[in-house]
């Protein structure tokens, strides 16, 4: 059943360039409908760049040559010639299935956003080695429990060649009872399996540890911007442990070890393995409890990449290793830590301009 409006209340709504008026007039009924068949001419959409939608909106056959933007929640009902010509494609609400995963295949998109992808069950059969040309991938995990967060799941089934900026952020603390843990493993097998040179990470709102991260960024030697949230999802009595010994000595450049030395001799306290994000320029640090870092190593890990130097290590051979300096550092902690941070800066002599202030809410 099909409301009626004049055409004098439709003739007063906005002429801007979107659907969205005439959405909310036809559908206000939509509740009542059994079946529903809409098709929409070239003529009206030859404009159009921007679509949402909503859960409530029927199964479309249409045709939009302008349209760069999509979004689709609770449903997928694009045609594959519309998603061959996207720039950004963003599912939300939907269940990871063979058929979610066609539309990743067929979406010939630069950005691809997934939010709160749903699980499909305790033992899924999907398809693997979907390949999805997207160059940006940003997943919004949904707040589910271990067992049915399946990130880790649309990792093991799909392949990123040209993937450049990964964005991967854990459900919003506010809204989540038990912990989503980081899928590391499966990161780094995706990464490794798509032969991507991905340049920039951000990961945040994950439960993680230290080890978990230094396992994904050795297999990211081409990363340049790196964004990195310790905070964990939410309060006691869980904790991360993200920002420790490991982590800082291994993004570092060993002591003694800089180019022009005579002699190479192995500091003691860092262990002989190579560098990670050798060519990192942009780092952001986002502390849970700044006070508890391992001070010596967070200091000398500044100190050794505020500046672009070479170095030979023992496992690299012979060949040397070309580290770029940092030329943009964030650091961000809770707002009574923020006189601590500048006391070790101070008290260290460290040189490089950081940017120190305290974070207000959730990484985004």
């Amino acid at each position: 059943m099909y409301g009626s409006r004049s055409s004098e209340d439709l003739e007063s709504r906005s002429r801007e360039d979107t659907l969205t008026a005439i959405f909310d007039v036809l559908f206000e009924e939509a509740h009542r409908w059994k079946t529903a068949n809409i098709s929409i001419t070239r003529a009206h959409l030859q404009r159009l760049t921007t679509l949402n939608f909503p859960s409530t909106f029927p199964v479309l056959q249409f045709y939009a040559p302008s349209l760069h933007s999509l979004r689709m929640t609770n449903v997928l009902c694009a045609p594959n010639d519309v998603l061959s010509s996207l720039a950004t494609l963003e599912l939300r609400h939907i269940i990871l299935s063979d058929t979610f995963l066609g539309v990743l295949e067929n979406a010939n998109v630069e950005t691809l956003r997934i939010h709160n992808l749903i699980g499909p069950g305790p033992v899924p059969s999907l398809r693997h080695d979907i390949v999805c040309p997207a160059r940006t991938l940003e997943i919004r995990s949904a707040a589910h429990g271990t067992p049915w967060e399946p990130t880790w799941l649309l990792l093991g089934s799909i392949l990123m060649p040209n993937l450049n900026s990964l964005s991967m952020a854990g459900p919003d603390r506010n809204r989540i009872h038990t912990p989503v843990l980081f899928p590391a493993i499966e990161l780094e097998e995706f990464l490794t399996r798509s032969l991507c040179n991905l340049i920039s990470l951000r990961i945040s709102l994950y439960m993680m540890s230290e080890r978990d991260m230094v396992h994904v960024l050795e297999v990211l030697p081409f990363l340049t911007h790196l964004s990195l949230d310790d905070r964990p999802p939410f309060l006691n009595p869980w904790q991360n442990d993200l920002f420790s010994k490991i982590f800082f000595f291994r993004m570092s450049v060993p002591p003694k070890m800089i180019e022009n030395t005579s002699d190479f001799t192995q500091d003691p306290h860092y262990p002989n393995f190579p560098i990670l994000v050798p060519r990192l320029s942009h780092l952001e640090m986002y502390f849970d409890m700044f006070r508890d870092i391992p001070e010596e190593y967070f200091s000398w890990m500044v100190q050794s990449r505020g500046k672009s130097s070479s170095f030979t290590q023992a496992v690299s051979g012979a060949n040397p290793v070309l580290v770029s300096g940092l030329k943009n550092l964030k650091i961000r902690v809770s707002r009574d830590e923020v006189t601590l941070v500048r006391r070790v800066f101070r008290t260290n002599g460290l040189v490089v301009n950081a940017d120190i202030d305290h974070y207000g809410g959730i990484l985004g």
